[in-house]
Order: C-alpha cells, then structure tokens, then sequence
C-alpha cells in the first residue's frame, strides 16, 4: 500500500489559508480593499442597470405619474436613482472594516446627498428650508426606507444592498488571483 501525503497536503493548505490577510498588499491594493471595490461596484451595475435585487426579482417600476416628475426633475426615471447619492459607489462601499482576517461592509457614510441639498436642488426644483425637524436625509436613511417600502405612498420595499451568484463569482475570482500572486 503506497504513503499517503493527505496531512502534509492538509497541512499546506492551513498554512495557506493562514497567509490570507485582507490588509496585505500583493501586486496592488489589498485584497479587501479590493473585495470592497468590486463588491460595491457589482451592486451599483445591478442596482442602476437592471433594477433588481440580488435574488434577480426586478423592482416594481415607479408609479407613471412619479417617474415623469422624478424625470422632469432629476434628469432619470429610474428606481432608486434620484440625487446619485443611494446608489453610489461612496455609498455602497460604505464604512468597511478590515482585520487581518475578516471584511466587514456596511453601507452608507450617513451623511446627506451633495447633489440635492438645501443649497443645490434639482433642476426646476424648489428650495426646502432645511431645519432641525426635518434636514437632508442621509443616504442611509433613504436606503431604509427604500428596503422598507411604504403601503401609504404605493411603494414596494426593494433590496439592493446584497451579494448575488455573479457577485459571488467574482469574489472566487479575485480571492483566486490574489492567491495566485500570493503563491507565485
């Protein structure tokens, strides 16, 4: 009966996955700085593109009437697209917190949209007087309620802020390369 090598090979591999460092730059920037990029722009594709979350169930269209003023207004009549600001890149990558060996995303920087304010509104928009009562909500406001939805207004809650299959495929993808330059 010919040696096995399975626990030297098990061995190796623990050693690998131990070089695994989520802050360590090989080749370019660090993997998870680099999960996080891909990640957010992966969302942003699916989200303004298609209009679907991340099970592929499209979003339910704005009511007519709303997506004409929305269009008017904002220069795009697309679910979930108004300021910029919910679906950005800024946004969707979010606070992320790397350790050697987690990546934790989370959404939004909590501050509101630049592109709407008090000071710049929409074109043939009107100028709100922002207060302590009501000020500019955060983009993580508006992506609750946006997941939320609301019955009152005939609004549907829509997800955006999750990995789907090809997301997934291109984290293997970049875990393979970074692994690849790792070994090389």
């Amino acid at each position: 009966m010919a040696d096995s090598n399975i626990d030297e090979l098990k061995a190796e591999i623990q050693a690998l996955i131990k070089k695994i460092n989520f802050n360590l730059s090989v080749g370019g920037a660090s993997l998870g700085r680099a999960l996080v990029d891909k990640i957010a722009w992966d969302i942003n594709r699916r989200s303004i593109n298609f209009q679907q979350d991340g099970d592929g169930i499209r979003w339910t269209p704005n009511a007519t009437a709303y997506a004409k003023w929305k269009l008017e207004h904002y220069g795009s009549n697309k679910v979930g697209a108004m300021t910029g600001q919910m679906l950005s890149l800024l946004s969707l990558k979010g606070q992320a917190t790397m350790t050697d060996s987690t990546l934790t995303m989370a959404y939004g920087i909590d501050k509101p949209s630049e592109r709407a304010s008090v000071s710049n509104p929409p074109k043939g928009g009107k100028k709100r007087k922002a207060s302590a009562s009501r000020p500019e909500p955060t983009d993580r406001e508006k992506a609750g309620w946006f997941e939320a939805g609301d019955e009152s207004r005939n609004r549907d809650p829509r997800t955006f802020y999750e990995l789907d299959d090809a997301i997934e495929e291109d984290i293997d993808e970049l875990v393979g390369q970074y692994l690849d330059r790792l070994l090389a």
